[in-house]
């Protein structure tokens, strides 16, 4: 089945997939490791679950209702994810979701809430300059919600 995968602001077409058993999902998964540019892709209520979005280019997608995994859902609001990169030692990148849930984080292989990243982060880099890197990243992501959350 062919899925198309479109602009949100144009409606032309990104990305366009076909698979058998084909779904959103696994059409943006072959656009991430094609590395298609998914800016301003319309994907509203698409079930990313357990898909690795690093190296993804999202920016001004519309992820509002996207579930993430199980009943972890990306926020209405006007710009819900944020992304970094390359950061650490690893040279990752780090995408950072408004979710019904709260802050999630996405690097690498760790995804969790912002806490739990800074106990690892704290574990591996203490404060390393890799460790402040990622503590100057979080302190913008923190800002970045906090303002987007009462949506301007």
């Amino acid at each position: 089945m062919k899925i198309e995968i479109k602009c949100r602001f144009t409606g032309s077409v990104l990305f366009e997939h076909d698979a058998k058993n084909n779904s959103i999902k696994l059409s943006v998964i072959a656009a991430v490791e094609k590395k298609i540019s998914l800016r301003g892709a319309y994907l509203s209520g698409a079930d990313l679950s357990g898909a690795d979005l690093s190296g993804a280019y999202l920016s001004g997608a519309d992820l509002s209702g996207a579930k993430l995994k199980d009943d972890l859902e990306i926020d209405d609001v006007p710009r819900p994810i944020l992304y970094f990169g390359p950061l650490g030692s690893d040279a990752r990148e780090m995408i950072a979701f408004s979710t019904n849930k709260g802050i999630r984080i996405q690097t690498g292989c760790f995804f969790g809430t912002v806490d739990e990243f800074k106990a690892a982060l704290s574990k591996k880099h203490a404060d390393n300059e890799h460790g402040q890197e990622y503590a100057a990243a979080l302190a913008m992501i923190e800002l970045h919600f906090k303002l987007w959350k009462k949506g301007k």
